[in-house]
């Protein structure tokens, strides 16, 4: 039988300095001996509930790993935060519950709508990326799998990075696109 490396990490809010920190969520990543990955899976406890479901979920779970590997959760906590293409609100969810100020930014009027219904307190504006963005500055832009949607993908980059301080960006023609911007 092959043997299997199981990741499980826990993901709390703190509450405050002097009260127990509540658990939000938590990731269960599995591999093989050959360090493969075989399954991931991530659930955010609350009222939240994933629209998304399929490979979604996994692709989900890897981009909230990777970025909480590479800042850690506490970088999260009173920063304003932009996310890009919402979908449901799932990823900004996530980090809403790290402390993050969330504002959700989403194309389709059906996904603005159940955003406005599931998270009644976080901002949602529907715009239509191909504009650029709204005219406003955030700590971070999350900016996931939405470039290969847009007519021009090279200025929907750069007005993201002209909107923020830090862009977590995730997409297919990245590289593409990354060696034409800063030539």
């Amino acid at each position: 039988m092959e043997k299997l490396l199981i990741i499980f990490k826990r993901y709390f809010r703190l509450n405050s300095p002097n009260s127990p920190a509540t658990l939000i969520g938590y990731l269960l990543h599995i591999k093989n001996r050959a360090k493969r990955d075989l399954y991931s899976l991530f659930c955010l406890f609350g009222k939240s509930k994933i629209r998304f479901e399929g490979h979604y979920t996994a692709w989900r779970s890897r981009r909230i790993l990777t970025i909480l590997d590479e800042y850690g959760h506490r970088y999260f906590d009173g920063k304003t935060a932009l996310e890009v293409g919402a979908g449901y609100g799932d990823i900004g969810t996530f980090f809403r519950e790290l402390g993050c100020k969330i504002t959700f930014l989403e194309g389709l009027a059906s996904n603005v709508r159940m955003i406005k219904k599931r998270h009644p307190f976080i901002p949602v504006v529907r715009w239509d990326l191909n504009k650029g963005l709204p005219p406003a500055h955030y700590d971070i832009v999350f900016h996931f799998g939405t470039l290969y949607h847009l007519t021009d993908p090279e200025y929907a980059l750069r007005e993201a990075c002209r909107h923020c301080d830090c862009l977590i960006l995730e997409t297919g023609r990245c590289r593409i696109l990354m060696t034409r911007i800063l030539r």
